[in-house]
């Protein structure tokens, strides 16, 4: 959390570029470095130590410039050098366990830091705390391979790391596509123990070596070393600044260090000590593992910090009321972001970016050849290792504009005070607002952030009320933990996924995940890196080697990316979520043979479509263009292929708030978009539009989608193979069961329940009032079946006189009930005779008469309930 002088600061580098026609060993175009760097940079996103600078995020500027935001402090040990301060034994020794207990950590990550430096290791408020930044350049950049530059000050590597700069890039340079392999890491833990010998002695001395001139001094004093054949480097670099016989290596201090600088400046690698073997000698404690703020033990068990305190009983008078109480670092460079911070305008006024004219860059003499001469390397293409601290000003003005109790909004009761109801009413503007302006309104996410915050702190206990509020909107920060709760994940995932063996895959799938994997949201720069695609892959064979019944579709890469993504650092949730969203949405779609599953699906799809569009699904019916060339993509990745990630994710929102249908109604809502076009093109118009779908309102395919659903009848959407199968289910012969594949494909309307009926017409009080229905019950069995035992506020209509030979209607009774109730669900009541039913709501659809479904089984499932009644001869038309 950020506290007093705690602050976020910014630093850029160029990533190298490749030449335009450089391929792979697969051949295609290499990675851009920038997007190997993005993708690397994720992990260092996990690491989590007291005495380390934590990493928050990395964006990508033009031409290959990376902006990397981590935490900042003003004080370095730079600084304390410039002031000539004298530090004690004791000083340096507490300064000193802490640089271990982080490099220790560090070790056990498998990160080397090979960048470490007085300019990088910071002071806290006191100078009690230090901490490490820039740990993570050399991870990130692939060990230097992503940059023209080198990492770490050459006054502070160990003298191995030139040579082995020079071999390994040569060995890299050599190599054919040498960013599609794995590449490991060759620097080593002990080259960062030179490192702190040297800043060790700079402590002890209380002034830099060699000051500020630009003198080779590793190799230097490496080569003369072993020309000596003297084993450490300590008097060596000792007479080269003519410190020798300086009276400051008299001091106590110095005299106290000097054993220990003497072997982490051991010339030869092996004979250098361990972090480990440091600490002892400096007196340190042993090093405990920190536990990270991780998924590592229950989800949603202590994961998100809040405030545990009672509205009732707080003293706002007396309350610390400091703007960044109890908000996590990245909560508020979140906020920095919608109060209007600008990298890139940072960066430029600090002078780190430079725009330099166009006419700078022509070249003064280019060879025949091909040779430049005369034009000045770019500075802006070198690295610079200025981290500039990120104003908070804005967002702590932002901060004191608001009351206090927005930090503690009631999860129960309350809502009476003057505050609450202000809210409320400023929560119910903005919600009328697009989602976009939602997303980037400063006051409106602070509020959503505080309230979600608790709410996953609080859950399962206020599941109620998290589904309430993600209905409304989900703040982009907490989505990742939102949609678990939505999908009921809990518990040990990283066990789970642990305990799956995910090599025992056949070659043949993971040749055809490999082959689908880089096609899959390429556009996306997290995405689209080498570390996106090995976690991709890795989910993507724990899902396949946990479900043995199920097999690898094409697709279901699509169907994993949005999970990946808002799970980068933690495949173990990804995987969990995806796992739980398949049997919810796509119950047994990954079957072996899922033509029957699938075509179901489509034949209920086409039903929809006709329950509200009857005028498309007849274009489209005559011109022959059925869900089955456009929509298996759809379904299959749940819409994840067809819209790019910042869609899904809003989609996705409202899906996971529905049942097993939502989606059906999801893609009619995409065909009301898109109506007016489909109802006057062809089918080869069809297939070129569906081929690259216009730009879709996601917005209002939402809207669009919520109204669709509430507007269905619930066993309208009855598919046998459905995962929630028991919605439909309710009370034995009244509720739908399955029925035979031909009868529901013959059919161009959906089933209703008897129940449904009940439910929505309230059957059980007898009348034959049509103004007490919500549906307009049509029974076309002949008059005197009508006369035997029919439905209440049902009315009859002969089939035989209902149209003419053309299909057009020509009982007036019929096409006046139909006007007047243009907006109700029209069910179809039929007998045994189930032809005459399905051909007569057929016709009505030919007609372009929309909500046309049939009664499931007919009138003859009613005789047993005692609510059929024997309607008067008034009843006949």
């Amino acid at each position: 959390m950020l506290v007093n002088n705690d602050h976020l600061g910014v630093n850029t580098f160029v990533a190298s570029s490749h030449a335009n026609d450089q391929c792979g060993a697969n051949g295609l175009p290499l990675t851009p470095n920038s997007i190997i760097i993005i993708g690397r940079f994720q992990y260092l996103k996990t690491i989590e130590h007291p005495n380390l600078c934590r990493y928050i995020d990395i964006r990508k500027g033009t031409h290959e410039r990376l902006l990397v935001i981590s935490e900042h402090y003003e004080r370095s040990f730079e600084s304390l050098i410039n002031e000539n301060q004298l530090l004690s034994v004791e000083q340096i020794q507490q300064w000193s366990h802490q640089i271990l207990y982080s490099l220790i950590y560090l070790q056990e990550k498998q990160l080397h830091a090979r960048n470490l430096s007085l300019k990088n290791i910071r002071l806290t408020q006191s100078d009690q705390i230090v901490k490490i930044q820039n740990y993570g350049l050399w991870h990130m950049t692939q060990y230097a391979t992503c940059v023209s530059f080198p990492v770490g000050d050459p006054f502070y590597l160990a003298p191995e790391c030139f040579a082995l700069d020079f071999t390994f890039k040569n060995l890299i340079t050599a190599g054919n596509g040498h960013h599609e392999i794995e590449i490991n890491d060759p620097a080593n833990a002990k080259s960062c123990v030179w490192s702190f010998g040297i800043i060790l002695l700079e402590l002890c001395l209380g002034q830099r070596l060699y000051g500020k001139q630009p003198v080779a001094v590793p190799m230097s004093t490496s080569v003369r070393c072993l020309k000596l054949n003297v084993r450490s480097a300590l008097d060596i670099l000792l007479r080269q600044n003519t410190l020798d016989q300086d009276e400051r290596l008299k001091r106590t201090t110095t005299q106290f260090f000097l054993p220990i600088i003497r072997k982490c400046l051991n010339v030869q690698v092996r004979d250098r000590p361990t972090f480990v073997e440091l600490l002892t000698e400096l007196g340190g404690k042993p090093y405990i593992s920190p536990i990270p703020r991780s998924f590592q033990l229950t989800l949603f068990d202590g994961v998100i910090p809040v405030l545990d305190h009672n509205l009732d009983l707080i003293d706002f008078k007396n309350l610390d009321t400091s703007p960044f109480r109890c908000r996590t670092i990245d909560q508020i460079y979140y906020l920095w972001k919608l109060a209007g911070g600008d990298l890139i305008a940072v960066l430029k006024n600090a002078g780190l970016i430079k725009i330099s004219p166009s006419i700078s860059k022509v070249s003064k003499f280019v060879t025949d050849r091909g040779d430049v001469y005369g034009l000045q390397r770019d500075v802006n293409t070198l690295f610079d290792d200025t981290s500039f601290q990120l104003s908070l000003q804005e967002l702590e003005n932002r901060f004191n504009e608001m009351p206090i109790e927005m930090l503690h909004p009631l999860l129960e009761g309350g809502g009476d005070s003057e505050f609450e109801k202000r809210q409320e009413e400023l929560d119910k503007i903005i919600e009328r607002q697009p989602l976009a302006v939602r997303e980037n309104d400063f006051e409106y996410q602070f509020h959503r952030l505080i309230l979600f915050e608790r709410l996953l702190a609080s859950y399962p206990y206020q599941k109620e009320r998290l589904y309430t509020e993600a209905r409304k909107d989900i703040p982009p920060i907490y989505r990742a933990f939102v949609w678990a709760a939505l999908l009921e994940i809990s518990g040990n995932v990283n066990d789970v996924y642990n305990r799956i063996n995910k090599d025992n895959i056949a070659p043949t799938v993971i040749r055809q995940i490999e082959v689908d994997i880089p096609r899959c949201h390429q556009y996306d720069e997290l995405l689209s890196s080498p570390e996106g695609h090995r976690k991709m892959k890795n989910v993507l064979k724990g899902w396949i080697a946990s479900h043995s019944n199920l097999v690898y579709w094409q697709g279901l890469d699509s169907l994993c990316a949005p999970f990946v993504y808002l799970n980068f650092n933690n495949e173990a949730l990804a995987y969990a979520s995806l796992t739980a969203f398949i049997p919810k949405y796509l119950n047994n779609f990954f079957l072996k043979d899922n033509s029957l599953i699938i075509n179901e699906y489509l034949v209920v799809f086409s039903h929809l479509i006709a329950f509200h569009h009857p005028d498309l699904s007849n274009r489209l019916e005559t011109i022959g263009f059925i869900p089955d060339l456009y929509a298996i993509p759809w379904f299959l990745t749940v819409f994840a292929h067809v819209f790019p990630l910042n869609k899904i994710f809003h989609l996705w929102d409202m899906l996971l708030l529905g049942g097993s249908s939502f989606p059906l109604c999801i893609g009619v809502a995409i065909l009301t978009q898109l109506r007016l076009l489909l109802l006057k093109a062809d089918f080869n118009e069809c297939i070129l539009l569906f081929s690259e779908l216009p730009e879709i309102d996601i917005e209002r395919c939402i809207r669009d989608s919520i109204d669709i659903f509430a507007t269905t009848p619930r066993s309208c959407t009855y598919r046998e193979h459905a995962s929630d199968i028991t919605n439909y289910q309710i009370n034995n012969d009244l509720d739908m069961d399955p029925f035979p594949f031909s009868d529901l494909k013959s059919e161009r309307c959906p089933r209703i329940s008897a129940n449904e009926i009940i439910e929505l017409n309230d059957l059980r009080v007898q009348t034959t009032s049509l103004k007490t229905s919500k549906h307009l019950l049509i029974d076309i069995r002949s008059a005197d079946e009508y006369m035997k035992a029919a439905l209440p506020s049902s009315v009859n209509v002969s089939y035989d006189k209902a149209f003419d030979n053309q299909i057009r209607i020509v009982d007036n009774r019929l096409q006046q009930l139909l006007e007047k109730h243009r907006s109700s669900v029209k069910v179809v009541i039929g007998n045994k005779n189930h032809k005459q039913t399905v051909d007569f709501t057929n016709n009505l659809i030919a007609n372009n008469h929309s909500r046309v479904c049939l009664l499931h089984k007919g009138i003859d499932v009613f005789k047993t309930t005692g609510m059929l009644y024997v309607p008067t001869p008034s009843d006949l038309p």
